[in-house]
């Protein structure tokens, strides 16, 4: 693709403030962000369809309907739709609106990395099991209450993220994300930790702060042992 910027609408001319810049777009600092987006199926598919890092993170009302052309960037390997950009009257970061993700994402076969953090997720949305090339997902600050025994799919999950969820079990397929390095499950309703948690081999971070634990599987602790020596 041409290396110049490339303007947001046919009616406006090239310039150094458009948001496409290469493999790369920024949305996410502009409060027409999505407006932009969508624009940009339309006007400038062609060089929209060769992104491969887009932020669109936004509280706007229009993200689902951007979230609804996602399917189309067929390059995409980072994906930032984070909530959280507006905040209430007393300061506090409000979550962004989105619940759910519409299964046409599940062709976004490059996909690495997706921050989904401060959205409206009451469970993990089915197309993500399907995106078997992640390596970072990032769920913080929503509302889910479980994660589905199928994210075992994502085998090449180094890192993830669900702290301060209503979560109050964690699936035993856990254990088959093998090459899981870090995982932060603070802030959540957890009482007990399937035995399985002890088979992620290669995890040096996992964060189980603030929880409501009576105790951790005997395979966590023999794990943490051999680590120590």
């Amino acid at each position: 693709m041409d290396s110049q910027w490339v303007g947001t609408s046919t009616e406006e001319p090239v310039s150094p403030s458009s948001p496409i810049a290469g493999d790369r777009l920024v949305l996410e600092y502009r409060s027409d962000g999505c407006e932009c987006f969508l624009q940009l199926t339309e006007a400038k598919r062609g060089d929209l369809e060769q992104v491969e890092i887009l932020h669109l993170s936004s509280n706007n009302a229009q993200i689902s309907q951007a979230v609804g052309a996602l399917h189309i960037l067929h390059e995409l390997r980072v994906l930032v739709l984070k909530g959280g950009l507006a905040r209430d009257e007393l300061g506090k970061c409000q979550h962004g609106l989105l619940t759910s993700l519409p299964s046409e994402l599940c062709n976004l076969k490059r996909l690495t990395y997706l921050d989904l953090s401060y959205n409206s997720f009451t469970e993990l949305p089915s197309c993500l099991t399907f995106l078997t090339s992640l390596s970072e997902l990032h769920l913080s600050c929503n509302h889910l209450r479980t994660l589905p025994e199928d994210i075992s799919n994502l085998v090449n999950l180094t890192y993830l993220s669900v702290m301060f969820n209503q979560l109050t079990e964690i699936p035993a397929a856990i254990g088959q994300l093998r090459k899981l390095d870090k995982l932060y499950l603070s802030g959540n309703k957890l009482e007990s930790l399937p035995e399985e948690i002890g088979c992620l081999k290669v995890c040096t971070e996992l964060d189980l702060s603030d929880n409501c634990l009576t105790g951790v599987p005997e395979t966590l602790c023999e794990y943490f042992l051999q680590t120590q020596f």
